[in-house]
């Protein structure tokens, strides 16, 4: 027993740094320029099962999605220059999660918390979960099956 101890400490330690570097890999992978691809949304029923998957193309302009060294965030149309008009957003990496802060002028805060599905040096794919039965219409859903559509943006890099 003594001598499978000391193998399942060293395995136990290079897990822990491989988890601890992969949060900073993100923080290091993300930053650059991303330009939006496409999206797609993954259906749900009331069992958690994917029932179907629907791509969306961008329709109208495009965006570029900037996220810089020192936390901040900023989109604008492709082809055109950065504004000023977004750069009151931060972001940060928790684990897996891609968290946007706005900071607008007339100080009410708002907190937007992604999951980060693909990072890597060529594609970004973000998503966030929309429970369809929790919306209050007068509108018959679409779908009386789907309860939850995931939404992904998928974002190549510049």
């Amino acid at each position: 027993m003594k001598k499978a101890f000391l193998p399942i400490v060293v395995l136990c330690c290079i897990g822990l740094i491989a988890g601890c570097n992969k949060e900073s890999d993100n923080a290091e992978l993300i930053i650059g320029k991303w330009l939006t691809e496409y999206g797609y949304i993954e259906k749900f029923n009331d069992q958690g099962v994917c029932i179907g998957t629907e791509r969306r193309e961008p329709q109208g302009d495009r965006f570029v999605t900037e996220f810089s060294t020192d936390g901040k965030v900023n989109s604008y149309k492709y082809g055109e220059e950065p504004t000023s008009d977004n750069q009151n957003r931060t972001y940060h990496i928790d684990g897996k999660q891609l968290i946007i802060q706005s900071h607008p002028y007339d100080n009410t805060e708002f907190t937007s918390t992604l999951d980060i599905n693909v990072l890597n040096k060529k594609t970004l794919d973000i998503s966030s979960d929309v429970h369809v039965s929790d919306y209050d219409s007068p509108e018959p859903p679409q779908d009386p099956d789907v309860r939850t559509q995931r939404h992904h943006t998928v974002f190549k890099r510049l």
